[in-house]
């Protein structure tokens, strides 16, 4: 699957944690160009639970990229 996410509000930071975060669910590889590009792949053991998990691995990196514009706001 892949998926494109605005850099302007998505931070590289929020995208390489919550990918740390996940790794024992899934892979993600990701460029960043004109948006950043992540290209993700259900481990099979949790393809049963995948539109779960990718809603909740976009969900995190929303949170943490508004945490992150908001801390570098102040």
């Amino acid at each position: 699957m892949i998926i494109k996410l605005d850099p302007h509000f998505y931070t590289q930071s929020a995208v390489e944690n919550v990918a740390q975060q996940f790794n024992d669910y899934l892979s993600v590889e990701f460029t960043i160009k004109e948006a950043f590009c992540l290209r993700m792949n259900i481990h099979k053991e949790y393809l049963s639970d995948a539109p779960l998990i990718i809603n909740t691995f976009l969900t995190n990196i929303l949170d943490l990229s508004i945490q992150d514009i908001m801390h570098n706001e102040r």
